[in-house]
């Protein structure tokens, strides 16, 4: 997931106020994991909704001489400061939380160089499983752009064939080759096409969200997952919303607020459920979920504002030179 307002996508209200949506569905998903009051497991597609902006983001992002080396850093700069933040304070915790416990440093080195974590599931701060696979999107786009005009259509090219692959068993059990692939190539496909200033039709956005929000409640009442589940409906949503980029609803402050924070509310969110999870389970009820829900928004928007913004103009400084 890429940090707020990146190139040319910030123009873009319908893309930042979808970032918000889609922090807000994967906190609602994690919190009702403290007591689990009702179906909601569409709100994990809040990450493929995440894939398929930041391929579109990456699209708008990659200009006719774009320097290689300064796009790879931006990415850096974007992600990495306050992840490993995050995942130092991440460390705290849990040495405050588990008296006695140790945490080990393999954990920690692969958590913060984006690599395979040490059992293959989640690294230390459990959201950056996503920023994994974010992590190999941009090094291979910074790899394609030496290929000048030919870098988005190497790039998809490339993604839909791993992403492919990941159907079969063999492949798939590699740890990056997974379907998410498919949507960051769906995201540049999408991108290249708002590059162009594709005009669509208001009728045209509402079909496009309807069929989204049933194929949503569809595979979240079957309980599905895979990209025909979480990404095409993503996909679908996104170019619906385009529609109305210039809506009044989309540009409005709390709206492009939480899409601003998008980001933080991701990585903050883990801290209020942990400190949740103290709670006795017969006293989460949901009061104690909406207030984590609220809180894991208001602690997210509170660190944009004061932590990564800070950290984002500071890291910003040493780009440029």
């Amino acid at each position: 997931m890429a940090s707020s307002k990146d190139g040319g996508a910030g123009l873009l209200y319908s893309i930042q106020s979808l970032r918000g949506l889609g922090a807000v569905a994967v906190v609602i998903s994690h919190v009702l994991t403290l007591n689990p009051l009702v179906n909601f497991r569409a709100g994990a597609a809040g990450v493929d909704l995440f894939f398929v902006i930041s391929g579109i983001v990456m699209a708008l992002s990659i200009r006719e001489g774009v320097n290689a080396r300064n796009f790879f850093l931006r990415r850096l700069v974007r992600v990495v400061p306050l992840y490993w933040l995050m995942t130092g304070l991440t460390v705290l915790y849990v040495y405050v939380a588990y008296s006695g416990s140790v945490v080990g440093t393999e954990i920690i080195l692969r958590s913060l160089l984006f690599l395979r974590p040490v059992d293959g599931s989640m690294p230390l701060l459990y959201p950056g499983w996503s920023l994994n696979y974010e992590m190999l999107f941009y090094t291979a786009l910074t790899g394609f752009i030496f290929f000048g005009k030919y870098c988005l259509p190497l790039a998809i090219g490339l993604f839909l064939l791993l992403g492919s692959l990941s159907s079969i068993e063999y492949f798939n059990a590699i740890y990056f080759i997974k379907y998410y692939l498919l949507e960051f190539s769906i995201g540049l496909i999408i991108g290249c096409g708002f590059k162009q200033k594709i005009q669509i039709d208001t009728g045209v956005g509402y079909i496009f969200i309807s069929i989204s929000l049933i194929l949503f409640a569809f595979h979240n009442h079957f309980q599905s997952s895979g990209f025909v589940a979480w990404g095409i409906p993503s996909a679908l949503m996104i170019v619906g919303f385009y529609a109305f980029d210039d809506g009044e609803l989309l540009k409005s402050k709390i709206v492009q607020a939480i899409g601003d924070a998008s980001y933080s509310i991701y990585l903050v969110h883990p801290f209020v459920i942990w400190a949740c999870e103290r709670i006795p389970k017969e006293g989460r009820g949901w009061s104690i979920l909406v207030i984590a829900i609220l809180l894991s928004i208001i602690f997210g928007i509170i660190v944009h504002r004061w932590v990564e913004k800070p950290l984002l103009k500071f890291s910003l400084k040493f780009v440029s030179r």
